[in-house]
């Protein structure tokens, strides 16, 4: 598809002293950003602009302003970390999931994975080199689709109704190779299920009409965000063998869904949580999760 092949970042080579940036595009209205954690670069930062182009930050709320990434998306950027390489998913002009692998510049070509979306993808690193995508399809249920490291597996519905509007994310969990989806449903709780089981959605309660956000913060531990009915951040944390803990408030005022991702900082798992403000520029909110209830940095704005 044309309008996915992006332009090209000419990263190798120096602009002359009196060329000017290009102009930034801002986030579109109410769309959620993306974000992976990687060694060089600590939590990336992605966006789909208003014109439906993607753009990223590296580093977010320490690295320089968004550039373009390339491509052309009608909902969230998805990208992860693999432990090798940097990949983004999305929901192409035609409704395909495409991806790409983040090469030498910005602007490579992606390339697409087939399937009907009606969301934002949600991806999740699964070590060895495989990864899985999760997506809502026409029929409203969630669809897998599973890289094994070395190929990628057939479309399989993994089940439940999403609510319309909002799309699955999605975490794994090293100490038990469970591969978590979660969801927002009908009756606008969130739901998880462990998609390489056979046991169903459960509800970990809340209320939220935007898109939630899910990572993993040790082997055993989910860290759970979404955006309130009072337009706040919220977080849960679930450990497998005791459940949900409880949605406590993480402040700020919020117009799109969330997206978060964890790594370890300074000895400590924190995570990076982002997502639009009332004036449609991108914040981060930074986790330490030393004890709990973790601590906050409090929303920060990391464009505009």
């Amino acid at each position: 598809m044309a309008a996915l092949a992006g332009t090209c970042l000419a990263a190798v080579f120096a602009a002359p002293a009196s060329a000017q940036p290009p102009p930034i595009t801002p986030p579109a209205p109410g769309v959620t950003p993306g974000t992976a954690v990687t060694p060089s670069t600590g939590p990336d930062m992605f966006y789909t602009a208003t014109d439906g182009t993607v753009w990223i930050k590296q580093g977010a709320g320490t690295g320089g302003p968004p550039v373009p990434y390339g491509g052309r998306l009608l909902s969230a950027p998805a990208p992860i970390w693999t432990g090798s390489a940097e990949i983004v998913f999305g929901q192409g002009t035609d409704g395909q999931l495409w991806y790409n692998q983040l090469g030498a510049v910005f602007g490579t070509p992606w390339q697409p994975l087939g399937g009907r979306l009606t969301s934002k993808p949600g991806a999740v690193s699964l070590g060895g080199g495989a990864y899985a995508v999760f997506v809502r399809g026409t029929d409203g249920a969630v669809w897998e689709r599973l890289y094994t490291g070395t190929a990628w597996d057939p479309w399989q519905r993994v089940g439940g109704q999403v609510l319309p509007g909002t799309g699955p994310t999605a975490a794994y969990l090293t100490g038990t190779g469970h591969i978590y989806v979660g969801v927002v449903g009908t009756n606008r709780q969130m739901y998880l299920k462990v998609a390489n089981l056979s046991t169903g959605f459960f509800s970990i309660g809340g209320q939220t009409t935007a898109s939630p956000a899910l990572t993993a913060i040790s082997p055993s531990t989910l860290a759970a965000f979404s955006r309130g009915t009072n337009g706040a951040g919220y977080y849960d944390r679930y450990i497998e063998a005791e459940g949900p803990t409880g949605w406590q408030s993480m402040g700020g005022q919020l117009t799109s869904g969330l997206a978060a991702s964890s790594g370890i900082a300074a000895g400590t798992a924190t995570t990076y949580t982002f997502g639009l403000g009332t004036d449609n520029q991108v914040y981060q909110e930074t986790g330490t999760w030393a004890t709990y209830p973790p601590s906050f940095s409090g929303w920060i704005q990391v464009t505009g």
